[in-house]
């Protein structure tokens, strides 16, 4: 999708003239600009050379809707539960409040490879936009990124933009403690493979706390598996050869806790006696498992609405300076880690 877009910055190197003028020429405005003849018949032909397409979102920009246009970029690698969680919050927002009407577009763009989308972000089809499930890659790219219209960061954290974060190395340091409290010193982390910037922080997060709290981690119990339900079988599987010397595991991805604790409990492991489980982010459904499964979740859906909030003050409020808006996880025990 990325490769086939073509905007205003490949007509300007095409062309050999600047955005700015190739924005006023394609808008008609290029008379007006006091712009030469030659310059304007240039852009048009490279604009025709490589079948540029005006966006729809831009012209109704300038015709000033009169209700806002959402950008939403999201990582088409991330969980469908978390842009579920996203739409879930918002609607829940904008059916309670008459005012704020706002049209979203979403623009899928593979993680790591944000900046493929910087012709995109640059041409500023609209009036705001939101960024979900960034690498740091993603993150490094976006902090270079000065537009005129206002962008919040969901679930990151921000030098420069607005952003809604949940502390997600708190996550680890709370799972960390938990086992603190019961006693456990036989524990193993559990993460992807390719951590995300937040899986990141709640697998650092879990370290730490460990090492201050002086429970042993040595490195061959921080397993690095497939993300998603095959991780979690993956994982069983290690846990189950390592024996007594692990009795209590912390899933710092999603999905991975659910499968796991089947497959122990298909090994003849008992959970929480033999073995303690608890999972980031688990869904509502985690209670109906045998055992219920523990679980440390951030409030998906509150941050989600804080997002739109964020956008709707920083678009009405342009000189308001950076905002942001932290959440802190939410600790939910059930019977597999004892409660």
């Amino acid at each position: 999708m990325e490769k086939n877009r073509v905007g205003l910055k490949e007509i300007a190197e095409l062309s050999g003239m600047s955005i700015g003028n190739v924005s006023m020429v394609l808008r008609g405005l290029g008379d007006e600009a006091r712009i030469s003849k030659a310059s304007q018949e240039k852009i048009q032909n490279a604009a025709r050379q490589l079948n540029y397409k005006p966006n729809v979102y831009a012209k109704r920009l300038r015709m000033k809707a009169d209700h806002m246009i959402v950008a939403v970029f999201f990582a088409s690698s991330r969980h469908v539960s978390v842009m579920g969680s996203f739409f879930s919050g918002i609607h829940e927002l904008l059916c309670g409040n008459g005012d704020m009407k706002p049209e979203i577009t979403l623009y899928p763009y593979t993680q790591g490879q944000l900046d493929r989308m910087d012709s995109v972000i640059r041409e500023e089809c609209f009036n705001g936009a939101i960024f979900m499930g960034m690498s740091s890659e993603d993150m490094d790219y976006l902090e270079t990124v000065r537009i005129d219209t206002p962008i919040v960061v969901f679930n990151r954290v921000s030098k420069i933009h607005h952003y809604v974060y949940a502390d997600n190395q708190n996550v680890g340091e709370l799972a960390a403690r938990l086992f603190s409290r019961a006693g456990d010193s036989g524990v193993c982390l559990v993460s992807g493979r390719k951590l995300s910037t937040a899986g990141r922080e709640r697998r650092d997060g879990f370290i730490g706390e460990c090492a201050r709290l002086g429970i042993p981690l040595p490195p061959e119990r921080i397993l690095q598996v497939t993300p998603g339900y095959e991780g979690g079988r993956e994982a069983a599987e290690a846990v189950a050869a390592f024996g007594d010397s692990c009795r209590a595991v912390f899933f710092s991805d999603d999905q991975m806790g659910i499968s796991a604790l089947h497959e122990l409990l298909i090994r003849g492991i008992r959970v929480p006696e033999q073995v303690k489980i608890i999972s980031y982010n688990g869904s509502n459904s985690d209670m109906y498992s045998i055992p219920s499964l523990s679980n440390i979740r951030i409030p998906l859906e509150e941050i989600s609405r804080d997002c739109l909030v964020l956008l709707d003050k920083a678009i009405r409020n342009p000189e308001s300076g950076q905002m942001n808006i932290v959440h802190k996880p939410i600790l939910i025990l059930q019977e597999s880690t004892g409660a």
